[in-house]
């Protein structure tokens, strides 16, 4: 897992070359983005992404003779779209809330991109809620939330699913000053719903055995579909001293990144970025509701 095993080896291009060829022969037209992830445009008009990072894992234990059989199947499964599910019912234990970034959808036709809009819940001007299945072979963004009786029927269903997946791993990242109010956690998952969890942080918290004080709202990071991380907003100097590794987490090169960006999260919710750059330099901009938190907290007169 990305951050239990330091920063990520840089990966043999060999698999990425194969998966692209297999994909050029079966006449699409791959860009390569990282050595685990490719986009290539599909029928409708629209990106799709293929992520090998599951795949490469697969592999390992597969003699390299045997790969061209196991890419060709992959990539025949990647290019099949799944069945559409006709209703809820039938994806009642495998329907989930996905984390997912607007670019995701970049190049969809207009009406597409209308439909991303309409049948996600809006998390920020850039990230959003969309109902995802986890077919056996791949996971599956619908965009047709009203066949399953809109969210207000998805919504329990998918949430109560998020609980049941395994607990992620935990792990503290301290401050290089050591103070202690400077740390920040970080939760990885296996599956594709790892940033998900940030929608049911306390009990994620709560099953770690954390008790942290979440009373002015925390920063989070989203960096792909595995990790979500958050710091708690307590005091100046906590705030200042979690920057390093905020930003360390925030620009992890993972697979299936979603933001580079450091939010900030409200007790109620509410999810405003609040990172900005500038050349090298990385810096936090003290408005809107985090800037009422740190205000509460004494940072600002």
């Amino acid at each position: 897992m990305g951050f239990f095993d330091g920063w990520r080896k840089k990966q043999s291009p060999d698999l990425t070359t194969m998966v692209a060829d297999e994909l050029r022969s079966r006449g699409f037209t791959p860009t390569v983005v990282s050595p685990d992830e490719l986009t290539y445009p599909d029928a409708a008009g629209g990106t799709q992404r293929c992520y090998l990072d599951n795949l490469r894992k697969r592999l390992a234990d597969v003699p390299t003779d045997d790969w061209a059989a196991e890419v060709t199947r992959f990539v025949g499964i990647m290019t099949s779209p799944p069945d559409s599910p006709a209703n809820l019912e039938e994806v009642w234990d495998r329907i989930y809330p996905r984390i997912l970034h607007r670019a995701t959808f970049q190049g969809l036709p207009a009406d597409a991109e209308e439909q991303v809009a309409t049948a996600g819940i809006r998390l920020t001007d850039d990230l959003l809620v969309l109902p995802a299945i986890d077919h056996p072979d791949q996971v599956a963004t619908e965009l047709d939330v009203a066949k399953y009786g809109g969210w207000e029927a998805v919504w329990p269903v998918a949430i109560e699913n998020l609980r049941r997946l395994p607990q992620p791993a935990y792990r503290r990242f301290d401050a290089d000053d050591g103070d202690p109010a400077g740390a920040v956690h970080l939760f990885e998952s296996e599956d594709f719903f790892g940033a998900s969890q940030l929608l049911r942080m306390d009990e994620l918290l709560a099953a770690a055995g954390l008790s942290l004080d979440l009373s002015n709202g925390y920063l989070v990071v989203l960096p792909a579909r595995t990790v979500v991380a958050i710091h708690p907003v307590t005091s100046a100097t906590g705030v200042v001293s979690a920057m390093k590794p905020l930003r360390y987490i925030a620009e992890a090169d993972l697979p299936g990144g979603i933001t580079d960006v450091v939010h900030y999260r409200a007790p109620d919710g509410t999810l405003e970025p609040v990172s900005r750059r500038d050349g090298a330099d990385f810096t936090l901009t003290v408005t809107g509701r985090f800037e009422d938190a740190m205000r509460a907290i004494g940072a600002i007169g």
